[in-house]
């Protein structure tokens, strides 16, 4: 019976090659290589996840004692957002390959844990491979393309300055002071949003991600919104207020001042038709050009240009 000898690090003449990496963390790229790899593809239509190639090509010993056999078992850890877990793809004995999976938003790290490979020669490694950290976008948060004057990011009970590159997660909101204004574009690229002076939106916190479609909530103020054509056709894209909807398709664009207090929701649309709905009463379809308000708990008036 031939004997498989377990080795950590071979030296071949004065070139130390690592033949694992550690299962606590990433690799260490200045003295391992990566044998493991995540691509994202494209965005699953309709839900918050990602179709994403897991891509491996092993290496027993960098290659250096000749041809290998291997048995792993694939994973993928999520490490952000916290709790950390682990999802199992599936085993092999190939050399090199792909699975495809899908995931949700977050900060991954592949691994192969447990790992086998044995060299023509007999020696052999049973340290776990750790892979490239990548990750996987949310596609219902939106971006921060453009702020001018004072604009804060509302999380929750923080508060902090939103530059451009800042990120929108559901249920966050972007708050303008007077003379204030801010650009905001969807990772999801099915949408883009000006919030004017003295306003607050917010991302809806469950919209996206139950229907496949954003719902921006305005709390006070005005916010432009504009549905590209490359948006999905199936879907209905929404602005909210405290008395009023608002929902269009691709290639439609609108403006929602809301007045809290009384409260009034003014829609104007400029592209394409959006149908708006008021507390009570049944929805108009207001179409390009023209305008309607809800009142209270009103219904729609009837679109006048």
């Amino acid at each position: 019976m031939r004997t498989v000898v377990v080795v950590a690090l071979v030296v071949v003449g004065a070139v130390a090659v690592l033949a694992g990496s550690p299962a606590s963390g990433a690799p260490d790229r200045a003295s391992v290589d990566v044998y493991l790899r995540g691509k994202v593809i494209q965005r699953v239509p309709g839900k918050n996840v990602a179709l994403v190639d897991i891509s491996w090509d092993y290496k027993c010993f960098g290659d250096k004692l000749g041809a290998a056999t291997y048995e792993w078992t694939l994973k993928v850890q999520r490490r952000q957002p916290k709790p950390v877990t682990t999802m199992t793809l599936g085993t092999g004995m190939t050399k090199r390959g792909s699975m495809r999976t899908q995931l949700g938003p977050g900060s991954y790290l592949p691994t192969a844990d447990p790992f086998l490979c044995e060299t023509e020669r007999g020696a052999g490694n049973d340290q776990p491979e750790v892979g490239a950290p990548f990750t996987v976008p949310d596609f219902c948060a939106w971006s921060v393309t453009a702020s001018r004057g004072t604009v804060q990011l509302e999380q929750g009970a923080a508060v902090k300055l939103a530059k451009a590159g800042a990120t929108v997660r559901p249920g966050d909101s972007i708050v303008t002071s007077r003379g204030g204004s801010a650009s905001l574009d969807s990772n999801g690229k099915d949408g883009t949003a000006i919030v004017g002076a003295s306003s607050s939106v917010g991302v809806d916190a469950k919209q996206c991600a139950a229907k496949g479609a954003w719902k921006l909530r305005v709390t006070r103020g005005v916010a432009s919104i504009a549905v590209p054509r490359a948006a999905d056709s199936k879907r209905s894209y929404q602005t909210g207020t405290a008395n009023a909807t608002a929902s269009g398709g691709r290639s439609a664009r609108w403006k929602v001042q809301f007045t809290p207090g009384k409260p009034t929701t003014r829609v104007t649309v400029t592209a394409g038709s959006v149908v708006v709905a008021g507390s009570r009463g049944p929805a108009v379809t207001v179409k390009a050009g023209s305008s309607t308000v809800v009142l209270g708990v009103a219904a729609p008036s009837k679109p006048f240009g």
